[in-house]
């Protein structure tokens, strides 16, 4: 467990106090009744702080942010947002956005240039800043207890959450009528089988994402990224999304990522390439569709 520490966060530019660690255990779970596995001991808020403010470099997560957010995934993120607000048959200008977890505010500043009003929660003091720079009015648990979202987009956030029972109630609660929930979170892959034959590997799921070496060629270790212990702490299953739509009474509308591909028409060879990238995102969705535990839930109220 160190050395898978150790590496993961030094690629990330980061520092691990390690007495905050001494005498606790890394111990995962699964919940009989909805199929949540999840880590026994999480982090509480000081180390919380610690693990995002301190073992993560904020400067080295600005870069990668900035160099993931190319022309084709900012088409990407537009299309599924163009997707999403044709569910609510609003004017674009009357529909209100939740961004559970503004980060460096991609979604948000997508939905807020298509016309939606937005709003967003985020705890960093410099990423609240540059929410208020873009138009994003930052909100806390309490304020959003008290409002109606026609959209409540949580984007790679509900495996972070601590309790992830009771924010996931607040974000149902916070869904209006007819309005939708989304929830995107790491797949659990083959993880149980990978555990039960392998353990623990020794270098950071996430590595393969970060520089390309020769860890590209263990096919099994992107499975571990929703495991990553201190981050990762809850991993979602499909029974576990039937679970809380039962509890919280929403439906579950798709479990497959809505893709809006484009079509270039500057000449020829972009045309070629654009028809050859439609058809491969229309192929996506229906693949999704096929897989166990897909990560990926609509939810309408």
């Amino acid at each position: 467990m160190r050395s898978m520490l150790e590496n993961h966060y030094s690629a990330a530019k980061g520092t691990i106090e390690w007495s905050y660690l001494e005498g606790t255990d890394y111990v995962l779970l699964e919940c009989q009744s909805c199929g949540l596995i999840y880590q026994k001991y999480v982090p509480n808020g000081f180390m919380l702080n610690h693990v995002y403010n301190e073992m993560i470099d904020s400067d080295f997560l600005k870069s990668y942010e900035e160099r993931a957010l190319t022309l084709r995934n900012f088409e990407n993120i537009s299309g599924e947002l163009e997707a999403l607000f044709a569910l609510i048959r609003k004017p674009l200008s009357e529909i209100t956005f939740l961004d559970y977890g503004f980060g460096f505010g991609k979604w948000s500043r997508a939905a807020r240039g298509m016309g939606a009003t937005v709003f967003a929660t985020e705890i960093s003091p410099e990423k609240i800043i540059f929410a208020r720079e873009v138009g994003v009015q930052i909100i806390d648990n309490d304020a959003i207890s008290a409002m109606k979202f026609d959209i409540v987009h949580a984007e790679q956030v509900a495996e972070h959450l601590v309790e992830p029972l009771k924010d996931v109630a607040l974000l149902a609660g916070a869904t209006a009528e007819g309005g939708i929930f989304k929830m995107a979170v790491p797949r659990p892959g083959n993880i149980k089988a990978l555990l039960a034959s392998r353990g623990m590997i020794e270098r950071s799921p996430q590595e393969h994402l970060l520089k390309e070496n020769e860890f590209l060629k263990d096919a099994g270790a992107a499975d571990y990224v929703g495991i990553m212990p201190l981050e990762h702490v809850n991993l979602y299953t499909d029974r576990t999304a039937e679970f809380m739509a039962k509890r919280f009474g929403l439906t579950i509308e798709s479990t497959a990522r809505p893709r809006v591909p484009r079509v270039h028409v500057e000449g020829f060879g972009s045309i070629a390439r654009s028809l050859a990238n439609v058809a491969k995102e229309a192929l996506k969705p229906i693949i999704e569709r096929q897989r166990k535990d897909r990560g990926y839930y609509l939810f309408r109220k």
